[in-house]
């Protein structure tokens, strides 16, 4: 089971909780759906239960590895986004741009990743915003606010795995870390 949930203007947008196999996105082709969509959800198959228990960690996985994550990360948070009432921000180019380009992400599309014991009442969650925090003077943080409307977040947790898809539109804005992240244990894993 998933429960989603959004975070628009301080108000928390909660949808009933359903089944992840019962998450549709009725305009994708079958093409598209029976090959590289299926591709990718096949491949997840044999990597993301161990990093979900721990059997598996992040700062393990070969490079290409992580892109596959990443990767597939993108596509499932691209297709939440599609789903979700929060605004729709991410562009149909950038979808296109992960079906043609298997070796790469997106243009302006960041993946962070990170595990935890995994003990959460459910075990599979999401959650979309476009809420941010930003480390600029006030008069600053007023002239990048439409920028701000143009990005997107896109957190996935499946127990103790948590991946972040951070997609900004504007070339202007891009995601930063802070003190102590990568002691906590927090990776990028692709951008």
């Amino acid at each position: 089971m998933i429960r989603p949930a959004g975070w628009q203007n301080e108000q928390a947008q909660m949808r009933t909780p359903h089944s992840w196999l019962n998450l549709v996105v009725s305009d994708v082709c079958a093409g598209c759906n029976s090959g590289w969509l299926s591709d990718l959800e096949n491949t997840a198959k044999m990597l993301l239960p161990k990093l979900a228990s721990q059997e598996r960690r992040l700062d393990g996985l070969s490079q290409e590895q992580q892109v596959f994550i990443a990767r597939w990360a993108v596509k499932t948070a691209f297709l939440i986004h599609r789903t979700a009432a929060n605004p729709k921000v991410i562009p149909l180019e950038a979808y296109r741009k992960l079906r043609d380009t298997p070796e790469e992400l997106p243009k302006r599309t960041f993946v962070f990743g990170f595990q935890d014991n995994g003990e959460h009442p459910i075990a599979i969650n999401s959650m979309q915003t476009q809420d941010w925090t930003v480390n600029v003077s006030y008069e600053d943080a007023l002239d990048i606010r439409d920028s701000l409307r143009t990005a997107c977040k896109i957190s996935l947790r499946i127990e103790g795995l948590h991946l972040l898809v951070a997609y900004f539109c504007s070339p202007d804005l891009e995601p930063v870390g802070w003190t102590r992240v990568a002691d906590a244990g927090v990776y990028i894993i692709c951008n």
